[in-house]
């Protein structure tokens, strides 16, 4: 994977990514985006059960997807609490590349995951709200 960062750098290299470079900047920023993030999904759960009694929150929970969205939550947490820890352990060893990559590798999982949170919480409220 290495290799087709510095082949992309050296032709282009309006396209490198000069933080990777500098990890323990890229750590703090990961690691700030982890936590961050995990406050969001708190707030995602106090929407939740804001609207827990709407019967749109009934319908969702009664086709069986309630359980596969905290599935989804939960598997979220996880990612999020990883991509903390190994940023903090890049922190800890600046040398340590693995740590830097697996770190990577989870944040970008943790955007899509809470991407698709967001949608179910965003649909879930505007179908509470219009009926």
């Amino acid at each position: 994977m290495r290799w087709i960062y510095k082949a992309t750098s050296s032709y282009v290299p309006e396209l490198s990514a000069s933080l990777y470079g500098n990890r323990t900047a890229l750590a703090s920023i990961l690691s700030s985006f982890s936590f961050t993030l995990l406050g969001f999904l708190a707030a995602v759960i106090a929407i939740l059960l804001g609207f827990s009694n709407t019967g749109a929150f009934r319908t969702y929970r009664r086709s069986k997807y309630l359980s596969l969205f905290f599935y989804v939550y939960a598997y979220c947490l996880f990612t999020l609490t990883g991509t903390f820890a190994f940023s903090i352990l890049t922190l800890a060893n600046a040398k340590a590349e693995m740590f830097m990559t697996i770190a990577l590798i989870l944040a970008t999982n943790s955007v899509v995951q809470v991407l698709i949170i967001g949608i179910v919480i965003a649909n879930i409220c505007r179908r509470s709200l219009g009926r």
